[in-house]
C-alpha cells in the first residue's frame, strides 16, 4: 500500500509540474504520457483509492483524493465530494483537483462557493476558482457562483480574480461589465488578460453590451505600454471583426458609435 501511494504521489507531483510549465510540444508530451499512466493506475487501483479516501491517514487520503480524479469514473463523484469536508487542508485541495479532473456536470458547487468566499487560504480560494470555472464550462451550474465569483473578482489573490473573471463571461454576468473594466488595470498581467478575454466574450454574446465592454478596452488601450496595446488591439478585433491596429483613436470612434 505504502508503495503505491508513494508511486501515486510522485506521478501527480510530475504531472503537475508538467501541467504548469509545458513549454513545447516534448513537454506536453511527457505530460500527456503521464496522464495516460495515472489514468490507468486510477481506474486499476480504484478500490483501494477509495477504501484510503474515506478511512486512511492523512497522507493517503491527501493522495487518494487526487488519484481518483484520475479514474474519471462516475462513482468516484460523491466520495469526493464527501472529502470537501475533510478536517485537512491538503485533503480538501486535491478533492477539489479530483473534481477538477473528473469535469462532471452533476458536480454541485455549493461546497466550491462556500470555500471561495470564506476560506482564509488563499491556494484553498483559487483552487474553488478554478474547480466552479471548470465545472461550469462542460455544463454545471449552481446559484451560488454569481455571488461567490462577484466577491472574487476583489480577491487579493490574483489567481482567484483571474478565474472569477473567467467565471463572470462563462456565467454572461453582464451587471459585472464594470468590476472587469476596473480589472482591465489590475497591477498583475495575468488578471489583465482574463478581464480582457472576458469583455470580449460578453461583449459578443451580449450586443447590447458590447458597446460598454468595447470603450473599457479602448480605454485601456489608451492608458498601456506598447506591448500590453497590441494585446488590447487583438481582444477589439476579436470583438468587432474590424481591424485598427494600433490606432487607439480609429478604435475610440469605432466603440463610440456603439450603444
Amino acid at each position: 500500500m505504502g508503495k503505491l501511494l508513494v508511486d501515486f504521489s510522485s506521478a501527480i507531483n510530475a504531472w503537475t509540474m508538467k501541467a504548469w510549465n509545458a513549454g513545447d510540444r516534448r513537454d506536453r508530451q511527457k505530460q500527456e504520457r503521464l496522464e495516460l499512466y495515472l489514468t490507468a493506475q486510477a481506474k486499476k487501483h480504484k478500490g483501494t483509492l477509495l477504501i484510503e479516501l474515506e478511512s486512511g491517514p492523512t497522507q493517503n487520503r491527501t493522495v487518494a483524493a487526487a488519484a481518483l480524479g484520475f479514474a474519471r469514473e462516475a462513482n468516484t463523484l460523491s466520495p469526493l465530494l464527501n472529502a470537501l469536508d475533510d478536517p485537512e487542508p491538503a485533503v480538501v485541495l486535491n478533492a477539489m483537483l479530483g473534481l477538477t479532473l473528473l469535469r462532471s456536470p452533476d458536480t454541485p458547487l455549493t461546497q466550491a462557493c462556500e470555500i471561495l468566499r470564506h476560506d482564509a487560504n488563499p491556494r484553498m480560494r483559487w483552487s474553488a476558482a478554478y474547480l466552479a470555472r471548470t465545472l461550469l464550462e462542460v455544463g454545471a451550474r449552481d446559484e451560488c457562483v454569481g455571488e461567490a465569483a462577484h466577491i472574487g473578482l476583489s480577491d487579493p489573490e490574483p489567481m482567484v480574480r483571474t478565474q472569477c473573471a473567467l467565471i463572470a463571461a462563462l456565467l454572461g454576468s453582464t451587471e459585472r461589465i464594470g468590476d472587469l473594466s476596473v480589472l482591465l488595470h489590475d497591477d498583475v498581467p495575468l488578471v489583465r488578460s482574463a478581464a480582457a478575454r472576458a469583455l470580449v466574450h460578453l461583449g459578443l454574446h451580449s450586443p447590447p453590451h458590447k458597446g460598454r465592454a468595447a470603450r473599457a478596452l479602448v480605454e485601456a488601450m489608451a492608458a498601456a505600454e506598447r506591448s500590453e496595446r497590441a494585446r488590447l488591439a487583438q481582444q477589439l478585433v476579436t470583438l468587432s471583426g474590424h481591424h485598427h491596429g494600433m490606432e487607439v483613436e480609429r478604435w475610440a470612434e469605432w466603440a463610440n458609435q456603439l450603444p
